[in-house]
């Protein structure tokens, strides 16, 4: 499911999707209850609300054998099929503790894989979510050596992973102590490598669960501190990307796309702190990435997050946030809002002319043109198109604005 801010409007499209017609829709979600009048938990056939359970018997042991086929190579015999289904149930046939599992039954035997297992289910509150899944992740750390348990919780930085030029910078870890925890959770299942498309880079995907646990072992200083050097290695990868974009965008945007959820995550970390002027160039150069990918909502939400953190009015950080939001939401088809935006602009500017006020009126002209060929082509009334508000606020900015089809 959808962050909070946007599940009611999803709610609202899939209800709409699932009237049309004979369509229906299939909705998967963490939460057993959506709190929507129209996604009832019961007395409505129009809505049914069903658990999802683990996979069944045959399916686990299908998953387990194609796991099993994969390096490392097993120093175990396989385990006999009861034997498997027995150990599966106590996860509750969870694809992803059944992936952990996997591994662990490579390394050692059956027996002693269930009853560690137990073991850490017990420790697990009976009301916690995803308890089978937890116990065996915690199944999968206890195997690591000593010395990369201690590295470890530096990676729940990380939002579900990262390319792998990122891990020293932020984490600080040796080269050599790298190797050597990626080697441990490569061999654990704990992480997965993938090269990004048209590059030689390689981005580590984390188990989903990795990184959230780790987070949580930190303390509160430790997590400022990873917290600091993650911001200002994502700040200048951002440069980067930026850079790129303008020679080889589609390596740029591919990059970025596996980046996005440490980029958004560091971005929107910088904006909440003093570093106002950081902050808004790096949301300007992280946006239109959003925009490429076709992140509206996201970008929308950037842009308006880097205006409020815009600083003075009237100072440079100032003009490059609002500026950013008001061609955002001209970009957008959003005319009245930006027109609106870029009036504020000018209004924020010293009159004298400058560099700054000469863009802005361009760019003011640019919607008041749009918006005048509108209202010309859709007004039948014979009421002016001079009468759109944002007209009375640019007669004092350089005169009325141009007439429609006049530059």
């Amino acid at each position: 499911m959808a962050a909070d801010g946007t599940l009611g409007e999803l709610l609202d499209a899939a209800l709409s999707w699932s009237e049309a017609g004979a369509s229906r829709v299939l909705l998967t979600s963490r939460q057993p209850d959506c709190n929507h009048p129209g996604y009832p938990l019961a007395g409505d056939f129009s809505h049914q609300s069903l658990a999802l359970q683990g996979l069944r018997e045959g399916d686990a042991v299908d998953w387990f054998d194609s796991l099993r086929r994969l390096p490392p190579k097993s120093r175990f015999k396989r385990p006999r099929r009861d034997v498997l289904i027995r150990l599966f149930g106590k996860v509750g046939f969870h694809p992803l503790s059944i992936s952990l599992l996997a591994q662990q039954l490579k390394q050692r035997g059956p027996a002693e894989v269930g009853e560690r297992l137990e073991a850490l289910l017990e420790e697990q509150p009976l009301n916690q979510a995803d308890r089978s899944l937890l116990a065996s992740l915690e199944l999968s750390l206890e195997q690591l050596p000593n010395q990369c348990r201690d590295w470890l919780p530096r990676l729940g930085v990380f939002q579900g992973g990262c390319l792998e030029g990122m891990v020293c910078p932020i984490t600080s870890f040796d080269e050599a102590d790298w190797q050597e925890l990626r080697n441990s959770l490569l061999i654990a299942g704990l992480v997965q490598t993938e090269r990004v498309a048209e590059s030689d880079l390689i981005f580590l995907r984390f188990h989903p669960t990795l990184a959230p646990a780790l987070w949580q072992k930190l303390g509160k200083d430790e997590q400022d501190k990873l917290l600091e050097s993650y911001c200002q290695a994502y700040h200048q990868l951002s440069n980067e990307l930026y850079k790129m974009d303008r020679t080889n965008s589609y390596t740029a945007c591919a990059l970025a796309q596996c980046e996005l959820p440490n980029l958004l995550r560091a971005v929107h970390a910088v904006l909440q702190t003093d570093k106002t002027e950081v902050g808004v160039e790096f949301a300007i150069k992280v946006n239109p990435f959003l925009n490429n990918i076709g992140l509206r909502r996201d970008w929308r939400e950037l842009a308006e997050a880097a205006a409020k953190a815009g600083g003075t009015v009237g100072s440079q950080t100032w003009y490059f946030s609002h500026s950013n939001l008001g061609e955002q939401l001209r970009q957008d088809s959003q005319t009245a809002a930006a027109a609106e935006v870029f009036a504020d602009i000018l209004a924020g500017l010293e009159e004298t002319p400058s560099y700054n006020r000469c863009l802005t009126l361009g760019r003011l002209g640019r919607c008041c043109r749009r918006k005048a060929n509108l209202l010309k082509q859709n007004d039948t009334t014979g009421r002016s198109w001079m009468s759109w508000p944002v007209w009375n606020r640019t007669n004092r900015y350089g005169g009325r604005p141009a007439q429609p089809g006049q530059t």
